[in-house]
């Protein structure tokens, strides 16, 4: 344990160093705390072999009891693939989605939150869906060709370890390349909702499959701005990068891996973060445990 106390000591250190003069003001207390982002692939007919969720939801499973982050923001979860992971981690973790919240499930948007028990109290929860009209049931607009309801869930908790509160956002953008305006937009809404309600000074998360990466080659990098210019990427802030040769998309092991993989993102708030990672580990007894990788930082607040 001294060890390990050491270690995230350093990393704060180095944190406070590379972070720029405003973010060294935050307090911490020290405790680390980690957070995931995990895209975990839809039940699809198509997926077969080990690439079936029969297949990869005890290895998914085994990764999360291995990685045990505080708090996870998940992506495409059907309504089964819910059940499995409220069955499965239930005891130690909260659950929610949309549904929870009073959406129909055709309209959901397929994200959801869980949260350690023992660590947090939720103090208060909600979602609204990407599209000019997000507080009634919609598809994004703005030029969009992706005809899906996109939702972000959110949820505020009381951290019992830290005593404080902080606000966490679940989302998934369209997927389609010529749906940048429409990225750009459901972006823009995310950051307005976060702003009116955790203000500037609450730390604030936002997880999620973006669907464009932030590489220079990417036309749809544009499509992140809003984040950037409101909050850091853990990716790209971290001070301890331990996979960054990695992409956060590997297909289930098809076509040739490039820059623009990197679909998967943390942004944060009035944080210091301390390293970030790929989990790539075939351990869990399947080759890839969904399509993409599931992403952490852990970090201090």
């Amino acid at each position: 344990m001294k060890t390990i106390n050491i270690l995230f000591g350093a990393l704060a250190g180095m944190a406070l160093c590379s972070m720029p003069a405003e973010a060294k003001s935050v307090e911490t207390d020290g405790t680390p705390m980690k957070v995931m982002s995990y895209n975990l692939r839809y039940t699809n007919k198509i997926d077969t072999a080990e690439n079936a969720w029969a297949a990869r939801r005890q290895p998914s499973i085994d990764m999360i009891r291995d990685e045990r982050p505080d708090i996870i923001g998940f992506q495409e979860p059907r309504a089964d693939q819910r059940a499995n992971l409220v069955e499965d981690l239930g005891d130690t973790y909260g659950f929610f989605s949309a549904v929870e919240n009073g959406a129909d499930p055709k309209q959901c948007g397929h994200v959801a939150i869980m949260y350690l028990k023992d660590r947090f109290t939720l103090l208060d929860k909600g979602h609204f869906w990407l599209s000019p009209t997000p507080d009634v049931p919609s598809q994004p607009e703005w030029n969009a060709t992706d005809r899906q309801y996109r939702v972000t869930i959110w949820v505020h908790l009381y951290d019992k370890v830290a005593g404080k509160d902080l606000y966490f956002y679940d989302t998934h953008l369209p997927y389609k390349w010529a749906d940048n305006e429409a990225r750009t937009e459901c972006v823009r809404l995310n950051v307005a909702r976060m702003k009116e309600n955790a203000g500037d000074s609450a730390a604030v998360f936002i997880t999620g499959d973006m669907n464009t990466s932030w590489h220079p080659s990417d036309k749809r990098r544009e499509g992140l701005a809003p984040y950037f210019e409101w909050m850091s990427g853990a990716r790209e802030s971290a001070p301890v990068n331990l996979n960054p040769d990695t992409y956060s998309f590997n297909g289930f092991g098809g076509g040739v891996p490039k820059d623009s993989w990197n679909l998967d993102h943390i942004f944060y708030r009035n944080v210091t973060p301390l390293e970030f990672n790929v989990v790539s580990s075939e351990k869990y007894g399947v080759k890839y445990i969904s399509d993409h990788y599931p992403i952490t930082l852990t970090l201090t607040y």
